[in-house]
């Protein structure tokens, strides 16, 4: 079993913040095995964080081919997530400016 590094969740809504409004998301590409892929918002947090190669994620963590990243915090990431994942794929977020209007409401 991989070890799992737990990181605050509240780094992941300082990496949005900190987004360009014009930086694409793709929310159907959670597992990617080429550094060019867009990713969805996990993703691209894993590649900022230095993680490379193959990455799978959920609504709750991110899988590498050497460790689980997990966050701590209240579950906000997995609310979030959760609530794009069940959302229709035109509706969903497709670069950070839409992604920043959703967490605003």
């Amino acid at each position: 079993m991989n070890p799992t590094i737990t990181i605050p969740e509240q780094e992941v809504f300082d990496f949005i913040a900190a987004q360009p409004d014009d930086r694409n998301l793709n929310f159907r590409e959670n597992y990617v095995t080429h550094e060019d892929d867009c990713g969805c918002l996990l993703i691209q947090f894993a590649r900022s964080k230095g993680f490379k190669g193959e990455l799978d994620c959920g609504w709750d963590a991110i899988h590498t081919e050497k460790e689980t990243v997990a966050f701590s915090g209240e579950g906000e990431i997995r609310k979030l997530i959760w609530q794009i994942i069940n959302m229709e794929h035109p509706s969903r977020p497709a670069n950070y400016k839409e992604l920043k209007a959703m967490l605003s409401k």
